[in-house]
């Protein structure tokens, strides 16, 4: 299911109009309009972030349905990639051993 869907799918359930649901994120309800058509590739991950909150989703929920991890897990990952790189090789070998 792509994010476009999804955004619908979660819309409709709440019973927003995009106009409604446009006015309440802050934006127009022509970018809804292109989020649910998955006609633009602008995900802004504040907005993304508000839509969850308005649609009552956990917060990542969208920012994840677009197919990306959130800046805060990237960020995450990357301070702690040595260890996260030592726990993938040990997790790996062991489960080559069984």
């Amino acid at each position: 299911m792509s994010i476009g869907e999804f955004l619908y799918k979660k819309r409709k359930e709440k019973k927003f109009s995009q106009k409604e649901i446009a006015e309440l994120c802050g934006v127009s309800a022509s970018y809804i309009n292109a989020l649910e058509e998955d006609s633009t590739d602008t995900h802004a991950e504040g907005v993304l972030y508000r839509l969850a909150k308005i649609l009552d989703l956990e917060p990542d929920a969208l920012i994840i349905a677009r197919g990306h991890i959130p800046r805060w897990a990237e960020k995450y990952i990357i301070k702690n990639w040595t260890a996260i790189r030592r726990f993938i090789e040990v997790d790996a070998a062991a489960s080559k051993n069984q």
